[in-house]
């Protein structure tokens, strides 16, 4: 079977919710080891690639070409690695490079499309000791980075995105799925694959840059989490990062409730209910599922679809779209408001 068709959805977004501002203490020092200390230390799981990596995509072809600029004695980029509190080391950039080196060591792979002629064709144990040696004890340059203020990780968040994610264009969720994957990531997904919600955002295949979970996310961190504090990129990331093994309340109810209340948006508001000049409004889709997700089990108003109408005609949602503290506050209350309280008919 193919890979799952996937598209770009025209979701609007404030411009607020792009990176935050963070000011990081960190301590970053450089160590030139050899690729033998690499090795003992990968063999040790003392260096070692994290889960949020890629897979492994070189070609032989460019993985021999790089163990042979080491045998020659070329210069090699440097790699950046964040050294976890027990004092291992997450290579944050250089799994290609490292890992091509570690197959080579190992004989997994003989050496093709060289140039130099008595090197193809050979594998590690293939090699004269004194090209052994000569491998065994190049140098790579890592930068290793420590985060000291503030008290979290975020840093090899912002590092992995700016280091890796240059030419692949990756956006917010994307990377979050790679840091924080887990079992919330996995109900995030499949919350993302039911019927309904797929209806609301009128698309059935998925969003190729994961900003449909995205939205699923945002729900529930701003009815599950609370305390919204600006911007929004970080809040979501942290959330997800909290909440990485959903073994808490919070999703647990989360994943009951956010079926049923997609059922009830599709089945009064129909398809499509938060396209706004084509466009999905992020805010006025987080104001509105936040509602329904903290009234609906005392009852659901007959008029809801009326009430929907009032709120969207008031603009409510688009005038306090922002992700700044005070705006996010008033379009969650007033969507409680017009859609199941004492809200203006008019």
């Amino acid at each position: 079977m193919g890979n799952p068709q996937q598209i770009n959805l025209p979701i609007l977004d404030a411009p607020e919710e792009e990176e935050g501002f963070v000011q990081y203490e960190i301590a970053s020092f450089p160590s030139d080891w050899s690729l033998q200390t690499y090795k003992d230390k990968w063999d040790r799981e003392d260096v070692f690639i994290p889960k949020y990596q890629r897979g492994y995509l070189w070609d032989r072809r460019a993985a021999s070409r790089l163990v042979e600029s080491f045998l020659m004695g070329l210069p090699v980029p440097q790699i950046f690695l964040y050294e976890t509190i027990d004092r291992k080391h997450e290579v944050v950039d250089g799994h290609q490079r490292l890992k091509s080196v570690f197959d080579f060591m190992d004989s997994r792979f003989a050496l093709k499309g060289t140039n130099t002629a008595d090197l193809d064709g050979k594998k590690f144990r293939s090699l004269n000791d004194a090209q052994k040696r000569t491998l065994e004890n190049a140098t790579l340059r890592a930068i290793i980075v420590r985060q000291l203020k503030p008290d979290d990780d975020s840093c090899k968040f912002r590092l992995f995105e700016r280091l890796n994610t240059g030419g692949l264009e990756l956006k917010p969720q994307e990377v979050r799925h790679c840091i924080y994957g887990g079992p919330f990531n996995e109900e995030l997904e499949r919350l993302n694959s039911d019927g309904n919600w797929r209806d609301i955002l009128g698309s059935k295949p998925k969003d190729t840059h994961k900003r449909d979970i995205e939205l699923i996310l945002r729900v529930f961190a701003l009815s599950k989490v609370g305390g919204f504090k600006r911007p929004m990129k970080d809040f979501l990331s942290k959330a997800m990062k909290k909440h990485r093994q959903a073994t808490s309340k919070e999703v647990a109810d989360f994943c009951r409730d956010f079926p049923e209340c997609v059922r009830i948006i599709k089945e009064t508001l129909g398809n499509k209910p938060f396209h706004l000049r084509k466009t999905i409004h992020s805010a006025v889709l987080d104001s509105v599922l936040c509602a329904v997700l903290r009234h609906f089990r005392a009852g659901i108003p007959d008029d809801l679809q009326d009430r929907y109408k009032r709120f969207k005609a008031s603009g409510i949602a688009e005038k306090n779209s922002k992700s700044d503290e005070k705006a996010v506050a008033t379009r969650l209350e007033q969507a409680g408001k017009y859609l199941f309280g004492n809200a203006p008919s008019k």
